[in-house]
Formats: structure tokens, sequence, C-alpha cells
């Protein structure tokens, strides 16, 4: 079982650690997407940079390769900003760009042209919630009126079944998908986020899925997937919450307390009956065995 201490201290993603750390399954990632075949993975530089909005928020990777450079989030909820927030990604990354490849800023205003890498931008989608294979979420969708800057992400489901060659083309990614729907399918059941984890970790090192990466690194993977909400979940049951209330033309934001509140955040398919009673501080053997049932 992982120390409670470092489990709430761990602070990177399971995706960032995958494909920010490990230059061979970061390239996969960058040939997947950008529809290339590189193989030194020494040609590959991976970025990661703080937001330049919310300073204690980072973005998941970033690589420059040649004359691209790509920028990849991971989503588990749907989020229409990412386009602003790629904004100030780019920025800063090509301002880190220009002082290493350049050495002074000074060369923005030389007579000469500038030469970039070209940007693309990628969001991979692995939330709950139905979603289809690809969408482009622009930043001209949010200007009252017409504006001269476009930003485009292109989000892109990573869930199991769909994007299927994308997933092909990427068997680390496709490995990932795998294991978070063995986690998922193993939290339908009733199971404990640790139960989940270790059960859906083992029968992938079991079947070849990740086996390399789950071996070597299992201690971290099991911080990350077991310390409890991520912030996108706990951003899902703040909206949930809020939009419920509000229906019922209660307070907005009143704590959820009530049993029947526990069916709520089920329902959402945001959490499993366990972790909602964890959650709200409901006793689950008083929801599971409550008269209604």
């Amino acid at each position: 079982m992982p120390d409670n201490n470092i489990n709430r201290e761990y602070k990177d993603t399971l995706f960032k650690l995958i494909f920010g750390e490990h230059k061979k399954y970061a390239l996969a990632l960058y040939n997947a997407v950008n529809h290339t075949d590189y193989t030194d993975e020494s040609e590959l530089v991976v970025k990661t940079l703080r937001d330049a909005l919310y300073v204690d928020v980072k973005n998941d990777v970033g690589y420059v390769f040649h004359d691209i450079m790509n920028l990849i989030e991971h989503q588990a909820s749907f989020n229409p900003n990412m386009p602003l927030r790629g904004l100030g990604y780019f920025a800063d990354m090509y301002k880190e760009y220009i002082s290493e490849a350049f050495r002074a800023s000074s060369v923005l205003y030389s007579e000469k042209l500038v030469h970039l890498p070209t940007p693309r931008y990628f969001v991979l989608y692995n939330g709950i919630r139905e979603m289809q294979d690809d969408l482009d979420l622009k930043l001209s969708d949010a200007y009252d009126n017409k504006g001269d800057i476009e930003v485009i992400a292109h989000m892109l489901n990573i869930n199991k079944g769909h994007n299927k060659t994308l997933l092909e083309a990427c068997r680390p990614l496709k490995d990932y998908a795998e294991l978070i729907d063995r986690i998922r399918g193993q939290k339908a059941q009733g199971c404990t986020n640790e139960e989940a984890v270790s059960t859906a970790m083992n029968s992938c090192i079991e079947d070849g899925v990740l086996e390399e990466f789950l071996r070597k690194e299992r201690d971290k993977v099991e911080n990350i997937l077991i310390r409890g909400l991520t912030e996108e979940e706990k951003k899902e049951v703040e909206r949930i919450n809020q939009e419920y209330y509000k229906e019922q033309g209660l307070e907005e934001g009143r704590t959820l307390t009530k049993l029947e509140d526990v069916d709520k955040l089920v329902a959402s398919g945001v959490l499993d009956p366990i972790k909602a009673c964890e959650i709200l501080g409901v006793s689950y053997d008083e929801y599971k065995n409550r008269p209604d049932q």
C-alpha cells in the first residue's frame, strides 16, 4: 500500500509520467499525432511549462522536434477553454525557444524574419462522458466579435473503442487507454480505488499491456491513481453539486450531505458508490442498506 503522505505530495499525472518522462513513449506519441515515423529519440526535446494563467498548474507535455512544436494536453473532462490555455503555453514555449535558439530577444527587432517551428496543439480526452472521436476547439469561439488571433486545439477521444487508427499507431497510448478502462471496469463492480488499481495493473502486466512500464514504475503509478479524487474529478463534483441545487431552487453550492445525493454523483458517472459516500461523508453501509433499496 503506498504511503499516504507520498500520495498527497505527488503532483504529476500518469499521462505525464508515461509520455513526458520516457522518451521512447514520447516519440511514439509524437509520431502518432503528427503522422511521422521518426526513430531517433535523442532529437526529441520534451518541454513542461507552468500554466501562463494559473501559476500552480502545469501543462502535460510539449515536444519540439525539427520544425514542429507540439503541445499535448490530457483531459478527463470536457473543457472548452483549452485554446485560451494553449495561447499562454505557446507564448511561453516560443519565448523559451527564441532565447535558446538565438541567445537574445533582440532578434525580434531584426529586419530578418525569425523562423519558428510550426505549432500543433492536441487535447487527448479520456473522460467518462461520451464524446465524439475528434473535435476542434477554437479560441475565436470565445470572442464576442470577430478577432485576428486564432488558436485551435484538436481534441481527440482516446477512450477504448475510439480513434482506433490513432491508438493502433501508438501502442503506449492504446495500452494507457486499456489500463484506464480496466480500472473503471473494476470500480463499476464496486471495488475501492485501491482494489481497482491493483487488479487492473496486475491484469495488464499479465496481458503485456504497458508491462515494462508498470513493472518499473509501479509505486509511482499507484501513488498517482490511488491518491483519491483528481483535480478534474473535484471540478466535476463541484459542477454537479451546483447544477443540481440550482435546478432544485436551493442555495447554489450547498454541500451535498443526504444519502440520496450520493445517487446524483453515481448517476453522473463521476464516482463509484463507495468513493461518493467517502467524499460526501456518508456511511456506505447506510447508503447500501437504506429502506428504499
